[in-house]
């Protein structure tokens, strides 16, 4: 269960700094 957190919260970062750099363009 911690590595699908852990899987989770990193993926909900990588998506967060796509929309920021679709945002930034």
């Amino acid at each position: 269960m911690h590595f699908s957190i852990m899987t989770a919260k990193k993926t909900k970062e990588f998506a967060s700094r796509k929309t920021v750099k679709l945002l930034l363009r």
